[in-house]
């Protein structure tokens, strides 16, 4: 096809971004990419099924982007109940505390403004907890679960859900536990499958992966693009591979940025797209991630670097409440 007519063809069918909803991550990423394969990676514990359903939160509940989450590690209504942890935490039974609770020896002008405050029912865990279920009622969100599918039954399945529910955002939780085959040149037409078939479909993809056990071995435990299981496949043919860590959990109760309670680093160590770089996020309740304040690092030792990709204009993907 001659050049002139490739660039007319690929201005029609890229440049179409979801919203994450994290705003410190969109910075950099500007969103999933229709048309890419997005890989996830992360050892157990580290919240990538969190990550999925804060997706689902951010993009389906909220954004109302229609997706589909194929989970083969996690029953459908295990992953329904990540989803609703995302809002809510694990405590309590979704019902988060009361937090206008009226205290004796308050003034009275501050007991005026919770009043009303409580008169629209800001403090009515109840109400938000029936809003909730609505929203999750209305949502073009769609779960299913199955063990140890071939690549080619994931690509069927992502096809009836394009064609069937018009989704344009599948995520896919896990590369684990999907059967690419045992050598390289098995894992490597898998994957192409997969990149295709986004490609094709016109969808973004959102992979997870674990990693391999070297990081346990590594000196800060830190993941890198060797750690992906699957290796250089899933590596070479994901548009964008991203990483979390939460120094937390292996004890680290301090690192350049300060305290790591309840923190968790997000990099992005490869992105074809724009740029790459590492943010903190706040792990809420251990069931769901968010923009936290960005400390000053003690250390240089992690900085943005940009791309001239991110000057490109992008075009938000259609959805009725996607904020932008």
């Amino acid at each position: 096809m001659k050049l002139n007519k490739i660039i007319a063809e690929g201005k029609k069918n890229t440049g179409k971004v979801i919203p994450t909803g994290i705003q410190r991550l969109d910075n950099i990423i500007k969103g999933l990419h229709i048309g890419h394969v997005h890989t996830l990676g992360a050892r157990p514990v580290m919240g990538k099924t969190a990550f999925v359903a804060t997706m689902v939160r951010n993009i389906g509940l909220f954004y109302k982007v229609p997706l589909a989450v194929l989970s083969l590690e996690q029953t459908e209504q295990l992953m329904a109940e990540r989803i609703w942890a995302a809002e809510f935490g694990w405590d309590n039974n979704g019902l988060p505390d009361n937090p206008l609770q009226i205290e004796s020896g308050m003034e009275p002008e501050l007991k005026s403004a919770i009043a009303r405050l409580r008169a629209v029912g800001f403090d009515d865990p109840l109400r938000r907890k029936t809003e909730y279920q609505r929203m999750m009622n209305e949502a073009p969100v769609w779960i299913e679960h199955d063990y140890f599918l071939s690549m080619d039954e994931v690509i069927s399945r992502m096809e009836r859900q394009r064609k069937t529910n018009n989704v344009r955002l599948i995520i896919i939780d896990g590369l684990d536990y999907i059967d690419v085959g045992t050598k390289m040149l098995e894992q490597a037409q898998s994957m192409l499958k997969l990149v295709q078939a986004a490609e094709r479909l016109q969808v973004a993809v959102l992979l997870t992966s674990g990693l391999n056990r070297d990081v346990e071995n590594r000196v800060g435990h830190r993941p890198m693009l060797a750690n992906l299981r699957g290796g250089f496949c899933a590596e070479a043919y994901s548009s964008m591979v991203m990483f979390i860590f939460r120094p937390e959990y292996y004890g680290i109760e301090e690192d350049v940025y300060g305290s790591t309670a309840g923190m968790a680093e997000f990099t992005i160590a490869k992105n074809s797209l724009g740029s790459i770089g590492h943010i903190i996020l706040n792990f809420a309740g251990k069931a769901r991630f968010e923009d936290a304040e960005q400390p000053t690092p003690l250390l240089s030792s992690y900085e943005i670097v940009p791309s001239r990709m991110n000057n490109d204009k992008y075009d938000i993907l259609e959805g009725p409440d996607v904020p932008f």
